[in-house]
């Protein structure tokens, strides 16, 4: 599993956000472009659901693609409900 960082962007704006030069959890984010803001460890928070959906969506669609191309399983993908992130990473 490779350890890169990728820099903690806006949703909505695609931009790397802003934080002080050594951030702890209480440090406060921002978007340099739109202003939004939220405390370090929200954003963090929000990130890891963020991978966590993305990382859930693509076995979803790994496990659907082998069910489909092997006629003896089959398989139904949970339900799950789609959130709006306001940080997110490229993954």
């Amino acid at each position: 599993m490779s350890r890169d960082t990728q820099p903690i962007k806006c949703a909505r704006c695609k931009v790397a956000v802003e934080t002080v030069t050594k951030p702890n959890c209480e440090s406060i984010v921002t978007c340099p472009r739109c202003g939004l803001s939220d405390k370090l460890k929200n954003v963090e928070r929000e990130v890891a659901d963020f991978a966590a959906e993305h990382v859930a969506q693509q076995l979803d669609a790994a496990f659907k693609g082998i069910a489909r191309r092997n006629k003896a399983l089959t398989y139904t993908a949970g339900s799950r409900t789609k959130r709006r992130y306001r940080f997110i990473v490229d993954l």
